[in-house]
């Protein structure tokens, strides 16, 4: 059997861990397995359903720089003890070049750096991430994105491999009956209007441009609703803008979610992403294309402050618009309403 050391942050209910989760649930894993070494201390969502499909996870101290010694000390001894890893994944973007760094030291002879991200976070590591990511390169031997954006971000022009973040449609496919039965139990009358966000509350995710947006939206109607789905280091700073728009009667924070697409079954509204930099297309565009569940998807490309709309052919509330341009149902806004 082939063991592959994924690395990541943790192991929490996020975007580039439920990639992973999906691909691991569909493996043959009497053939492949998945271990996990992650950077946070404590227990992460997926942990019981790793040990249950088999694989380990294994604890390393947080990537600080106060850290680095230790961490490859500590890096060090791991490869030591555990010779059956002849392949790493890692999944931390720039951050990747410290673990990829420790694997080649420890002869690891297939080391993958996998790029997720089209630009990073702001935050007292960015001068540090910028050299990792220049030092890629000459501790990685394999080169994965979720998409051509991401890959040239961390790559460059180097050759690299699309690794498409792959969902199961099945999961996701529209029911109205179950829209019915969960609005009915919710409370929620069947004329009201849910926009739907999931992801990470930080900056990146751009939660506060969207509860702006939202904020003009409620003054035109009244009988809508925004649901705010994950957590994240943003949470208080996004609670207390909602305050401060007061809109808190028309916002929801629902942190954490194991069943996310119960969001998406429950009304016929948008989904709206307005990250700031993601591999967002390869959601939108598979979800799309189960033609049933999202019926409406709104996205705010980086650095375009325009919104796109894409409609599935089965969307009954927008079926006499789907001919419409994108600027005729949600046009840009002017300089009168700047988000």
């Amino acid at each position: 059997m082939i063991r592959v050391l994924q690395v990541v942050n943790s192991m929490h209910r996020a975007g580039l861990e439920t990639v992973i989760m999906n691909y691991y649930r569909e493996i043959d894993r009497t053939k492949i397995q998945f271990d996990f070494l992650t950077h946070r201390p404590g227990p992460s969502a997926y942990d019981a359903e790793i040990e249950r499909l088999g694989g380990h996870i294994y604890k390393m101290p947080r990537l600080y720089p106060n850290n680095y010694v230790s961490y490859f000390k500590k890096m060090s001894k791991f490869f030591s003890e555990h010779p059956e890893y002849k392949i790493v994944h890692s999944h931390i973007d720039s951050m990747s070049f410290l673990p990829l760094l420790a694997a080649k030291r420890a002869g690891i002879p297939i080391r993958i750096a996998h790029s997720h991200n089209t630009s990073m976070d702001i935050d007292f590591k960015m001068p540090l991430k910028q050299l990792f990511k220049l030092g890629i390169p000459s501790v990685a031997n394999q080169y994965f994105a979720c998409g051509k954006d991401a890959g040239h971000f961390l790559f460059g022009d180097r050759e690299f491999f699309v690794m498409k973040n792959s969902i199961d449609v099945q999961h996701f496919i529209f029911s109205e009956h179950k829209r019915i039965q969960v609005r009915k139990k919710m409370g929620i009358a069947d004329n009201t209007l849910i926009i739907g966000n999931v992801g990470r509350l930080s900056y990146q995710k751009n939660q506060e441009f969207l509860l702006r947006a939202f904020n003009i939206l409620v003054k035109k109607r009244k009988n809508i609703k925004l649901w705010l789905i994950g957590e994240g280091e943003n949470e208080q700073r996004l609670l207390k803008m909602i305050k401060q728009l007061k809109i808190e009667k028309h916002v929801s924070m629902l942190g954490t979610r194991a069943n996310v697409a119960f969001c998406f079954s429950v009304t016929c509204s948008p989904f709206v992403a307005a990250a700031l930099s993601t591999a967002r297309h390869f959601l939108l565009v598979s979800i799309i294309f189960t033609k049933s569940t999202l019926l409406l998807v709104i996205t705010f490309p980086s650095r375009k402050r325009r919104c796109f709309l894409l409609l599935s052919s089965t969307c009954k509330c927008c079926e006499d618009r789907k001919n419409e341009s994108n600027d005729n149902i949600f046009p840009r806004h002017n300089s009168k309403h700047k988000l």
